[in-house]
């Protein structure tokens, strides 16, 4: 049987009472299921979701916890592996961004997104977002307070926008890319062809020039 996660949301309002609004407390909830949805997108490779997630339960205290449970879309399928897989994804994601500025795997753009505006209602109005998976063996909590939530949004906004690298431009030629290969150094090399005689251009990149836009150009003999 799959296991459910616990969503603890802890709001502090200018007096001092855990009161969150509604619409941050909804939203977070929504948004936190919007990534796990993204992240099972991106392990199925875009071949369509499995799961639904319900909320099963709820606590009265405060902070207000909410129990959300993986249901599968069709019926009687076994989706304990996959809601296993997309649990360990979204929170080594979540871990992974804590400490670096990289984009964490099954991360996609959309997820992206949705983790910034956990993290901006955490700066912006909430207290703490706690999510438990301690039923999911082996998977890293997810606890964001004020600290750590501002720490993953400077990691986010490092990699989001990364600083420029300088260059030397050696001048430019206008053609189509004939081949991108690794050559006998494991250097990139991008060929091109000119479009006015045709002459082959190899292109080999230095200092991540693919990645960098750093590339020193030289005509093939």
């Amino acid at each position: 049987m799959a296991k459910p996660i616990r969503i603890t949301i802890k709001g502090t309002d200018n007096l001092g009472f855990d009161a969150p609004t509604v619409e941050d407390l909804l939203s977070q909830v929504q948004d936190f299921v919007s990534i796990l949805h993204g992240v099972e997108d991106a392990i199925a490779d875009g071949d369509g979701k499995e799961i639904d997630w319900r909320v099963t339960d709820a606590s009265k205290n405060s902070p207000l916890t909410l129990e959300v449970t993986p249901f599968p879309k069709r019926h009687a399928m076994n989706i304990d592996n996959r809601a296993a897989e997309v649990v360990f994804a979204a929170a080594s994601g979540f871990a992974s961004l804590s400490q670096r500025a990289e984009r964490p795997k099954h991360f996609s753009d959309p997820v992206i997104r949705k983790t910034e505006k956990v993290i901006e209602r955490i700066t912006n109005g909430l207290d703490s977002t706690l999510v438990d998976v301690s039923a999911y063996e082996g998977v890293p909590p997810i606890s964001l307070d004020r600290n750590s939530a501002q720490r993953t949004g400077k990691n986010l906004e490092r990699f989001r926008s990364p600083d420029a690298v300088p260059y030397r431009e050696l001048g430019s030629i206008e053609g189509f890319i004939s081949k991108v290969e690794l050559d006998g150094y494991n250097r990139p090399v991008v060929w091109l062809k000119s479009r006015i005689d045709g002459q082959s251009v190899k292109c080999i990149a230095k200092r991540r020039g693919l990645w960098s836009g750093c590339i020193d150009f030289r005509t093939a003999a």
